[in-house]
């Protein structure tokens, strides 16, 4: 898979409803600003909308990024992946980022909430360990837009923050039966979801 090519479907999927999807994860944006990151707990809801949106061909309804009837599961899968970054922080001074790579999968396996959220962080590490250049060049992209957000003031953010989650999004459809087979591969037991 080519990562630029990933980006480009991403954009083409945003472009005809870009407005509203600033809108979106500009609201996004400020609830996890205002709650010291706790927005996290919010990003299975985002990805479920990114997927919900495109499937349907519509703009994105704020509404739904604010739907808690998943909330424990969304809660678990957030304290997952802040505390890995954490740890990985802790550890060494690129560890928040390989954290970061090795739970690229993990929103969108919330999002989907077919597995426990422990079972979607080992899939997700699973996939990017035997997929690392793919999914290492898809997570570079993903950075170099975030440090543009970063150098623009965050001015740049409620574009780049949609682009980054639409692409994370349809990465992970291209690759979700695969993901299933490895799962499948792992023993891991489906707990319901939305396929």
């Amino acid at each position: 898979m080519d990562p630029i090519a990933l980006y480009r479907r991403a954009w083409d999927a945003l472009k005809p409803n870009l407005m509203g999807w600033v809108v979106f994860y500009g609201v996004f944006f400020f609830v996890s600003l205002i709650t010291g990151g706790l927005g996290i707990v919010l990003m299975p809801n985002a990805h479920r909308e990114l997927r919900d949106a495109r499937a349907e061909a519509r703009g994105p309804d704020i509404s739904r990024l604010f739907r808690f009837d998943r909330i424990g599961n969304d809660v678990v899968n957030g304290v997952i992946f802040i505390g890995a970054t954490w740890l990985g922080g802790m550890a060494a001074g690129i560890g928040a980022s390989i954290a970061a790579v090795l739970l690229e999968m993990l929103m969108p396996l919330a999002a989907e909430d077919r597995y426990s959220p422990v079972d979607n962080a080992k899939l997700s590490v699973h996939y990017v360990l035997k997929n690392l250049g793919e999914a290492g060049m898809v997570f570079l992209i993903a950075s170099a837009l975030a440090f543009l957000g970063v150098f623009t003031f965050c001015l740049a953010f409620p574009v780049i923050l949609p682009l980054i989650g639409m692409a994370t999004q349809i990465y992970y459809e291209d690759k979700k039966d695969e993901m299933d087979e490895m799962a499948k591969g792992m023993g891991l037991l489906t707990v319901g979801g939305d396929r």
